[in-house]
């Protein structure tokens, strides 16, 4: 899988490094083709982008009652591709920074376990980068668990605007295969 990443990635990058060499080395000409106007406007947007600045998306997340109240946050952590920034609020103040989401729409199923090892309960997030799980007592990521993934209690789906929260009583957990499990 990682080769396959490699092979898609790579080019990718190499290419976007040479309009971008290529646009700066005419910067001072007025470009004529629409497509080399459209690049030049997105690297002066990649040039004013500043991550800080950019709005957290909030989506709550409906738990059982006695369970702390959860929501997800997420907001864009490129100025054109498809990468987020994303973490949990837990109950009012606590904050669990999640990793990354480097590519895609979120397509994340949330299970909830609510006892075991002495932790608990724990939020278990499923997307197709992994698999994430967060103690919602002591609002920390904790070491992935081997036991079943928990009562599923919901999804977040981003792959239509707006993002949203699809709780189990909608619809089933969506068909996840974490790119690198075998």
């Amino acid at each position: 899988m990682n080769r396959l990443l490699a092979v898609i990635l790579v080019p990718a990058t190499v290419a976007a490094l040479a309009v971008g060499l290529v646009l700066l080395a005419r910067k001072d000409e007025k470009p004529e083709d629409p497509i080399e106007r459209g690049m030049e406007a997105l690297m002066r947007r990649a040039d004013d982008w500043d991550r800080e600045l950019e709005p957290w998306q909030e989506v709550p997340i409906p738990l059982p009652s006695g369970v702390p109240t959860v929501t997800f946050l997420r907001r864009h952590a490129h100025p054109f591709l498809a990468e987020y920034d994303r973490k949990l609020r837990i109950g009012v103040e606590a904050m669990v920074d999640l990793p990354t989401n480097v590519g895609g729409r979120t397509l994340t199923n949330i299970f909830l376990i609510r006892e075991g090892d002495g932790r608990g309960p724990i939020l278990h997030l499923c997307d197709h980068w992994g698999h994430c799980f967060v103690d919602l007592v002591e609002a920390r990521t904790v070491e992935a668990r081997a036991d079943p993934p928990g009562e599923y209690v919901g999804r977040l789906d981003g792959s239509d605007y707006p993002l949203r929260f699809v709780p189990a009583s909608e619809a089933g957990p969506a068909a996840i295969r974490p790119m690198f499990e075998e």
